[in-house]
């Protein structure tokens, strides 16, 4: 008896059949735009491809999950602040150097995001958008208030963020948020 595909790959015969390449096909384009975020991808075949999301979101997924060469720290680091989002690497690095003094840490950098972490991830710095640099916390149950707000679903793994939109506001309030996030990761 031959063993039905599972996951992203069940969809694979009906891809083909609907958009008429290959699955390896598509992954070969897929990678030649040079597009790295789930989210870009799918965007990428449903606009110029015509995907619908199900089959998008499936190849994409697939894609991903091979494991494709992620690349060294830094130089994962270095994608995320091109084009409209590279003047926000000068604030990226003050509060990376800030986190590096606070004691030993790893630095986790996703696809969107830059993750710092003890035995958890305490903290995420992020590029969001040309106009905002965006600070998660793990700061528990510490109230919000003023500009340290709810993460909400900007990024679950935080309870908090923090919103800057202009490089002044990497303050010493902002690094004592970030003090206490990374105290709070540490044994007890």
């Amino acid at each position: 008896m031959t063993e039905r595909p599972s996951g992203p790959a069940s969809y694979f015969p009906s891809i083909e059949a609907t958009y008429g390449c290959p699955i390896a096909d598509w992954k070969a384009d897929m990678r030649a735009t040079g597009l790295t975020s789930h989210k870009e991808l799918v965007a990428w075949l449903k606009t110029e491809h015509g995907f619908g999301h199900g089959h998008a979101t499936a190849i994409t997924a697939h894609l991903l999950a091979e494991g494709t060469p992620r690349g060294s720290t830094a130089e994962l680091v270095d994608q995320l602040f091109t084009g409209k989002k590279a003047h926000w690497r000068p604030v990226y690095d003050d509060l990376a150097h800030a986190i590096a003094a606070f004691g030993p840490v790893q630095v986790l950098p996703k696809q969107t995001v830059v993750g710092f972490g003890r035995r958890s991830q305490f903290a995420m710095l992020a590029p969001s958008t040309p106009e905002r640099f965006d600070v998660g916390l793990k700061l528990g149950d510490t109230p919000a208030a003023g500009r340290l707000e709810p993460a909400g679903s900007w990024n679950t793994l935080m309870t908090h963020r923090v919103r800057v939109t202009d490089p002044a506001q990497v303050d010493d309030e902002l690094l004592g948020w970030l003090r206490a996030a990374y105290d709070r990761s540490l044994p007890q």
